[in-house]
């Protein structure tokens, strides 16, 4: 078997490799040149001095620089709910106070209602004992139309005293009343004025 030398082969093109002269197209041997990944055996940079993390050139840094933004933005929106909830806690604070005041004014409202009826009510049941009177008291005209003694008003209107024909009323002395018939129905009808009228008076 033939023994080939290596200087008869053809030396390779360069553009084959990322570096021109990586290989001497003028021999050969392998030109003692730096690799184009550079010298494996030098220690790297310290992380800072890197271009990737140069702050200046780096976007490393910005989705953090957008959250702080972000969270900026939203103190004042946490400022303007604090606000509104003040104040749908005020409105809501007045909106119980006044359906309060307003319970309260219904039911005072009711409670005079109630007492108008009750008055109302008591009185329907002194003109009806009125009239019940004023019926007994013709009735008892009816009855004692012959008799000749009568009343007579003297003092104060509210006080009745009689004094027979025979007798002579002292100004002291108190009896039991007996009117004339036309006495009785004269204060009768007088009574009856009243109830239909109530701002009439009893006496003229």
């Amino acid at each position: 078997m033939d023994s080939y030398h290596h200087d008869s082969f053809p030396p390779l093109d360069p553009s084959y490799y990322h570096e021109p002269g990586f290989l001497n197209s003028g021999t050969t041997n392998l030109d003692q040149q730096r690799s184009p990944i550079g010298n494996r055996n030098v220690i790297a940079p310290p992380s800072g001095d890197l271009p990737g993390n140069d702050p200046q050139n780096s976007n490393a840094d910005e989705p953090m620089q957008r959250v702080v933004e972000l969270l900026k933005q939203t103190v004042p929106m946490h400022i303007s709910e604090e606000k509104l909830l003040r104040e749908v806690k005020k409105a809501q604070e007045e909106l119980e106070k006044k359906q309060e005041d307003l319970k309260k004014g219904q039911e005072e409202l009711k409670k005079g209602q109630e007492e108008l009826k009750r008055g109302q009510e008591a009185s329907m049941r002194v003109q009806g004992q009125m009239s019940e009177t004023m019926s007994d008291i013709l009735a008892i005209g009816k009855k004692t139309a012959h008799r000749s003694d009568y009343a007579s008003f003297r003092g104060s209107r509210s006080r009745l005293e009689y004094a027979p024909h025979s007798e002579p009323a002292l100004p002291d002395q108190r009896r039991t009343i007996v009117l004339r018939p036309d006495e009785l129905l004269e204060i009768a009808n007088q009574v009856r004025s009243q109830l239909a009228n109530p701002s009439q008076s009893y006496y003229p």
